[in-house]
């Protein structure tokens, strides 16, 4: 009987041993984190248990971790309950990381007034204050952007941490680009290839001169000249007319007819001859007003040193031509990487335009 009793009361013993960690020692560990940190979840990262039952621990103690903000520097408190007992943990967040500081890809014309926040990119946790420092050291808000300027930025945090950086202004000559510049296509050799071989020995060039306007507010317009396209125009058709004619004169003639009896038919059928129905039938054949139309195109630009991004919609950083202004003669021409053929179609870089006074 007493054996019975005795072993009852050790095992009870034992029992409230489990529940209340009588057997288990907690010591509290000093606890650092770095401001932006995540609060760790992981008990033992906050107490050491002495004995081997870090297992039980895990699995029955609790932490609270509600003091802690891990985005203020200072001093917390967490709590790990165990059974029983509870053991405070100071966790100290602090700040030993400087900002990060990064140059934007962003151009500017000489004379522009430029902020910090215009040339770089600041991640920290805390507040920051940033500043130009200049050549004799002093602090500067804001810089006067010139060609072949480098400058020197400082971040500060909250903490008295700080990083430098070295950024080269790139200047863009935006404001040369401004206005309205022509060129000139010639298509005779693609109208050509699709008269085909009957046509061989007929040549006439048919420029189209194209406009671009270059708008301040960073639009812009690519069009036709429509009375130098209708003047270009009606001068090819009657060079092709007259061609024609004697093509088919030359047609009928080797068999047989002349060219008065030609003409005499055509004029019956066609109230017209040969080379008056002929300049009918391609004057009729487009529509230049139509032509035109379909030939405009506007949208946005934008200037990065050299690079000039174009799109109807939005521009893209991967999307650009190379330009260069030399007095009034501007030069579009392609990235190495780009294929030749250009922005328009079926001709090739570069394109030299003219400004127009």
């Amino acid at each position: 009987m007493r054996k019975r009793i005795l072993l009852n009361v050790i095992t009870a013993t034992m029992c409230l041993g489990v529940l209340t960690g009588c057997g288990t020692k907690l010591t509290a560990n000093s606890l650092t984190l770095e401001l932006g940190d995540s609060i760790p979840d992981d008990i033992l990262e906050y107490v050491t248990v002495s004995s081997e039952d870090s297992d039980d621990v895990l699995a029955n103690a609790t932490l609270s971790t509600e003091d802690i903000d891990n985005m203020t520097v200072g001093e917390y408190t967490a709590t790990v309950t165990y059974g029983k007992r509870t053991v405070d943990v100071s966790v100290e967040v602090t700040d030993t990381t400087a900002p990060v500081l990064e140059a934007k890809d962003e151009a500017f014309a000489p004379g522009d007034v430029i902020t910090v926040d215009d040339l770089v990119t600041i991640e920290d946790f805390s507040d920051v204050t940033s500043v130009f420092i200049d050549e004799d050291g002093n602090e500067q808000d804001s810089i006067i952007a010139e060609e072949g300027m480098t400058v020197t930025v400082k971040a500060t945090d909250a903490s008295d941490n700080y990083s430098e950086l070295e950024v080269p202004i790139e200047i863009s000559n935006i404001a040369e680009l401004y206005g309205t510049w022509e060129t000139t296509f010639d298509f005779s050799d693609i109208i050509e290839d699709e008269l085909g071989s009957d046509f061989d020995g007929f040549h006439e060039e048919f420029g189209i001169t194209l406009l671009i306007d270059f708008n301040e507010d960073g639009t812009f317009k690519i069009y036709v000249d429509e009375d130098a396209l209708t003047d270009a125009f009606n001068s090819y058709i009657e060079r092709l007319a007259a061609f024609s004619t004697e093509l088919i004169y030359k047609e009928f003639t080797d068999g047989g007819y002349s060219r008065k009896e030609i003409n005499s038919v055509f004029r019956q059928k066609y109230g017209m001859g040969i080379e008056e129905y002929m300049l009918s039938e391609l004057q009729d054949s487009v529509d230049i007003k139509e032509l035109v139309e379909s030939t405009e195109t506007t949208g946005v630009y934008e200037v990065k040193g050299n690079k000039l991004y174009m799109d109807e919609f939005a521009v893209s950083s991967y999307e650009y031509d190379l330009f260069t202004i030399e007095g009034d003669v501007l030069t579009i021409d392609a990235p190495e990487e780009v294929d030749p053929m250009g922005i328009f179609e079926d001709f090739y870089y570069p394109y030299v335009f003219n400004r127009i006074q």
